[in-house]
């Protein structure tokens, strides 16, 4: 099962440290017994910030989970290379036989090829649609491409053996690698089949991608005429090639990911030959990780993925010598503050977190926490204060917006709104949940309320 477990004597250490200067939040995952050899890493992060990854003390490896809300705990299944949907579904990417966990505790797993042979899962979407590599055969492997509806199944692309990402809808990525240093990047419709190599648009010997958004834009490098670059690709407006980062060439950046507003992370050498996890914006360009807030000694080279409310995870290690390596989650500013105004319920105080930078193109995240399992409610959201009493507690928004929602079992609940509009500077958003709950003054419990302000 997936459950999530508090295993007290080997839960990794938590250190966040936030930046008073930058509003920046950097949590490094340290394994608990401290040896030299003891190592962590981040695999995943989910659109909306939850993050697995792995610990390594003294020999044996858990997978851990992580939102803000939470922080990190185990989990009791170990999944190496594990990747996470929005649902807390998770895979172990690359093992076989490929298995999806879901998060209810059940298991489905990928079914061979003509019934024969070994599978093997490097990523999935919310409505379960899975991507791999099958092998029916004892000697070759191909594409594998598996649905609740539809099942397992190939896609003929020659010399492709695997896909390693899909998106939201049925676009996935591969690289057709048939000898050692070759390669083409491709991206493929799943469900028709039709694909498009990289090489062929830029003309080039050799291409590679990493990953694809939602939208269908795709991150990656290639050796084209123009030399050796790292690229976004869009359907429509085409290629856009990045920057070198700090003063390094432009040769040695390397995207990992790229989330839908078509931000890119990943790791590039700078002008002083280290190698420094970066971001790079469309509007912004290409920025050093390292270079955003003090880090208090620990150097983050890789970035491996972006949440859709801009957290980023990765790879570091301390000090100014390379040194055994951990995973971190760095948290963007927020432009959140509580404003309090919780009412205890069956649970105690209900709690919310609030997520996304209110830019343009951005998601909006409300996250509740410690309330009746399985109650009804609302999400009340507001462009002003209230502050007026309620059920014996203060509903603090005016009620702009009445939103229901629902406790699952853990009495968890999450909002989210995607693409956000521009908003002018100084714009407010008042928010707080409000649940029927027989234990509260009057029958009803609240989360404290938030105030989110437009940068």
């Amino acid at each position: 099962m997936l459950t999530a477990t508090f295993l007290a004597l080997l839960l990794p250490t938590c250190l966040p440290a936030a930046s008073p200067q930058s509003g920046y939040r950097l949590t490094v995952i340290e394994p608990n017994g401290g040896s030299p050899l003891s190592e962590s890493a981040c695999s995943d992060i989910s659109d909306w910030g939850r993050a697995v990854g792995r610990t390594l003390e003294a020999g044996a490896v858990q997978t851990f989970e992580w939102t803000a809300a939470t922080g990190v705990r185990l989990l009791a299944t170990n999944l190496p290379g594990s990747r996470v949907n929005n649902l807390g579904d998770m895979i172990a990417g690359g093992r076989t036989p490929g298995v999806i966990y879901r998060a209810d505790g059940s298991t489905i797993t990928i079914p061979p090829l003509n019934g024969a042979g070994d599978t093997a899962l490097f990523d999935f979407n919310d409505a379960l649609t899975a991507v791999g590599w099958a092998n029916n055969t004892g000697t070759t492997s191909g594409i594998l491409v598996w649905d609740p509806v539809l099942g397992s199944r190939s896609i003929y692309i020659p010399a492709a053996s695997f896909l390693y990402r899909v998106n939201a809808g049925h676009a996935a990525i591969g690289n057709i690698q048939p000898t050692t240093g070759a390669s083409d990047g491709f991206v493929v419709d799943v469900l028709s089949g039709a694909w498009t190599s990289f090489n062929g648009l830029l003309g080039g010997p050799w291409s590679e991608v990493v990953d694809v958004n939602d939208l269908g834009m795709v991150t990656g490098a290639a050796s084209h005429a123009a030399g050796h670059e790292a690229f976004v690709w869009h359907p429509v407006s085409g290629f856009t090639f990045l920057p070198g980062l700090d003063g390094g060439p432009a040769a040695y950046v390397r995207p990992r990911a790229i989330d839908n507003a078509g931000r890119v992370v990943g790791s590039a050498l700078t002008g002083a030959t280290e190698n420094h996890a970066f971001l790079w914006d469309p509007a912004t360009g290409m920025v050093d990780l390292n270079d955003l807030f003090d880090t208090g000694g620990f150097q983050m080279t890789w970035a491996s993925d972006i949440s859709e409310t801009g957290v980023i995870i990765g790879q570091g290690f301390h000090g100014t010598t390379w040194g055994p390596s951990r995973g971190y989650i760095l948290e963007p500013p927020a432009p959140w503050t509580d404003l309090g105004h919780a009412l205890a319920g069956s649970n105690g105080l209900p709690s919310m977190l609030g997520a996304g930078s209110l830019i343009a193109g951005t998601t909006l995240t409300l996250e509740l926490s410690n309330a009746r399992a399985r109650a009804s409610g609302a999400w009340i959201i507001g462009f002003a204060p209230l502050l007026r009493p309620f059920h014996g507690g203060t509903l603090v928004p005016r009620a702009d917006h009445r939103i229901p929602l629902q406790t699952d079992a853990d009495g968890r609940a999450l909002f989210v709104q995607a693409g956000l509009p521009q908003l002018p500077s100084g714009f407010r958003i008042y928010a707080q949940a409000w649940l029927n709950d027989p234990a509260g003054i009057q029958g009803a419990a609240a989360s404290n309320a938030l105030l989110a302000t437009a940068p």
